[in-house]
């Protein structure tokens, strides 16, 4: 029997909520097959402390305390929930604990994620880190200037922030020249006469000098944001705790304001005849390039 092999018989056998030994390991790269809930894979003890939260394509790395046969160990855990695709998990899981493997692993579990993301590709994180910062921003900003926003477009809303009868669509780039921006449906840039709408347009640019997703949370917490809510929202949309995106730094360059009415170069509903989609149409993007557009500089 090989490595794989065991793995994949003991992820047959083994109960919920308990963990297996796998014994072709030697003492010295101890490692076990966990099953918690829907979740299954593998685990190895790191130092306390560790704290680690990544998905991908199915699979789910992260960190955890957890005690096995009167043993209290924080592992570092790869899981998943596809038990149709379990012979094929396997083989990940058992590179994962294989002992060639460890002592990088303990090093640096980020890079051999990064490894593993590179070939099979990111299927869960649709959002960038400068994305979220600039939503983020704009949460902090409003909420200096004495609003109460909610951060609705994690939670399906259509627009990125609702502060009373005023929504505001966030859009963000690195690119440190142009200004085009994409939009999809018809209802992102729809406004009613009865609301204002508003979209900003961020410019970021990589900078260990500039701010991460981790510190504008927390100043949006010592502001009296509700952490719970900022954290709910945050792990919707694939950057939950441990993330290594949150860490990630970005220098505002500049944030425009633009108000989105009849004069905005929009494509809406009211754009068709009888003010409605035709009807086999069911929905649509497009890509706008804002230079020429009117706007006030809001940071």
């Amino acid at each position: 029997m090989d490595l794989n092999q065991e793995i994949r018989g003991l992820f047959a056998s083994t109960r919920n909520m308990s963990a297996s030994l796998i014994r072709l390991l030697p003492d010295a790269c101890q490692a076990w097959v966990i099953r918690i809930g829907e979740e299954f894979g593998v685990g190895i003890a790191v130092q306390e402390g560790t704290t680690v939260s990544e998905r991908f394509a199915g699979a789910r790395l992260w960190t955890a305390p957890m005690t096995i046969h009167n043993h209290n160990y924080h592992l570092l855990l790869l899981t998943s929930k596809n038990e149709h695709q379990r012979m094929e998990f396997s083989t990940i899981c058992a590179q994962f604990v294989d002992p060639a493997e460890r002592e990088g692993l303990l090093k640096s579990p980020y890079s051999w994620w990064q490894r593993w993301r590179d070939l099979l590709g990111n299927s869960v994180k649709n959002k960038t880190t400068h994305g979220v910062l600039g939503e983020l921003i704009a949460l902090r900003k409003l909420w200096d200037e004495g609003e109460e926003p909610a951060w609705t477009g994690g939670e399906g809303g259509v627009n990125d922030i609702q502060c009373g009868s005023s929504y505001y669509e966030v859009k963000s780039t690195t690119v440190r020249y142009d200004s085009i921006v994409s939009i999809t449906g018809q209802f992102q840039l729809d406004y009613h006469a009865s609301d204002s709408l508003y979209m900003l347009f961020c410019r970021f640019e990589s900078s260990s000098s500039g701010e991460s997703i981790n510190d504008i949370v927390q100043s949006l917490v010592q502001r009296g944001m509700d952490e719970q809510r900022l954290e709910g929202v945050l792990d919707k949309i694939g950057f939950e705790a441990g993330s290594s995106g949150r860490a990630e730094s970005y220098k505002l360059l500049e944030m425009r304001k633009y108000t989105v009415d009849d004069s905005f170069p929009a494509i809406t509903s009211k754009s068709f005849a009888g003010g409605r989609l035709p009807e086999a149409v069911i929905q649509f993007s497009y890509r706008l390039d804002l230079t020429g557009v009117p706007y006030e500089l809001w940071a």
